[in-house]
């Protein structure tokens, strides 16, 4: 087995150093006026909801109290928990000042939640160049637009992962149940975390059933997390399965179901390439997607390229990104059903891993779920089943 030399692990510091440097002149010009805010589910919600609760006096009320001051007064049930950071960060600050530490938290913990996950269960330590594909994964990751009314629910995503399998591998220290039991305390179970337990819930039954036996380790674990969310939303718990007089205002939501099926398959497709163009835009199209499937093309080749070949292979690649060929290929309207097609094919095909064709997969999937939220052929069957409109994902 290699071992990095001296120098070598001199520059791994280097690079995390480094990475550290490049996200601070990211959040740099926060600290700069005019200070640029996204407005949807942002500025014109959640910021003044926040605000309105942290100095409505009314904390730590009943659910059924009504708080005056949004939509002719809301009760304090429609206001969320208490037991959240980012409600502090505005009942101690000025929303600016409260915007702003929420932001360089967010980019900052991305930072070293993948570091740290990449580090310990992804990149070879002893690979010579591992510390600068430590700095590349993880800036990438730091840097990506997060949506941050959610807190640091995706940020600390890597680093969840990390802990959960710890647990698993029973090489778990007490940090590990720590960051599962505070992890509510600035995350979203409904928008993220929910979703997160039901896969690990499945992956816990799919490694159940390979090793053919239970790891209580890993299934307690899933269990204090969910308990300890359900315990944080408290207030929403009751407001949907006891309280009677509680009715959502989604059940009036008329704004879905409307497009046509060659309109609804467009947004299905550019939600699968940019991401919500109302949140955030994330761009993947520019350079995640090109780079999955360059890897997936080049995991059906079954012996190893000459330095000849892999010089001629990254020149083809450079010179496709740079000729803007994957805005041409992945912008038409035929993309997503081939680029299905072809993710099946490496699928069935690979000689390698074929986790990454099947996580591809499952992000196809879920952009066709926003198919279904907006096409109008589901109308009907939403009027049966008025749930469907208060389960909005888009």
């Amino acid at each position: 087995m290699r071992i990095k030399s001296i120098s070598e692990q001199k520059w791994d510091k280097f690079y995390f150093y480094l990475g550290l440097t490049i996200v601070f002149i990211y959040l740099f010009p926060l600290f700069m006026e005019p200070l640029y805010v996204s407005v949807f589910d942002n500025l014109d919600s959640t910021i003044p909801s926040l605000k309105i609760l942290a100095h409505s006096g009314k904390i730590f009320a009943s659910n059924s109290d009504i708080i005056p001051n949004m939509m002719n007064g809301l009760p304090r049930s429609s206001y969320g928990s208490e037991f959240n950071i980012m409600l502090w960060l505005y009942y101690f600050f000025e929303p600016k000042t409260a915007y702003i530490i929420n932001q360089v938290l967010i980019h900052f913990v991305a930072y070293f939640s993948m570091y740290i996950f990449l580090k310990r269960y992804i990149v070879n330590k002893n690979d010579p160049f591992s510390g600068l594909i430590l700095l590349a994964a993880s800036l990438y990751f730091a840097l990506i637009p997060f949506f941050s009314p959610e807190g640091l629910s995706i940020p600390l995503l890597p680093l969840v992962t990390y802990s959960l399998l710890n647990i698993k591998n029973n090489k778990y220290s007490k940090l590990d149940w720590i960051i599962l039991i505070l992890l509510p305390l600035y995350t979203d179970f409904i928008f993220v975390y929910v979703f997160y337990i039901f896969m690990a819930g499945i992956y816990f039954l799919w490694d159940s059933i390979v090793q053919k036996k239970i790891n209580l380790h890993f299934l307690f674990a899933l269990i204090v997390m969910g308990t300890v969310f359900l315990l944080r939303e408290y207030r929403l718990v009751w407001s949907m399965f006891f309280d009677s007089g509680f009715i959502s205002h989604r059940t009036e939501f008329d704004a879905f179901f409307k497009y046509d099926i060659l309109d609804s398959f467009r947004t299905a497709h550019v939600l699968l390439l940019n991401g919500h163009h109302q949140h955030l835009v994330a761009l993947q199209s520019w350079l995640v997607i090109p780079v999955i499937i360059i890897g997936m093309l080049l995991s059906l080749s079954k012996k190893h390229f000459t330095q000849t070949q892999s010089m001629v292979i990254w020149i083809l690649i450079a010179t496709s990104f740079a000729i803007g060929l994957w805005k041409v290929l992945l912008g038409q309207l035929y993309t997503l059903p081939i680029l299905t097609i072809f993710v099946l094919i490496i699928y069935l095909f690979t000689k390698y891993s074929r986790i990454i064709p099947l996580l591809m997969l499952l992000q196809i999937m879920l952009a066709m779920v926003t198919f279904f939220q907006f096409c109008q052929c589901m109308h009907s069957i939403v009027e049966y089943i008025p749930i469907l409109k208060m389960l909005n994902i888009t």
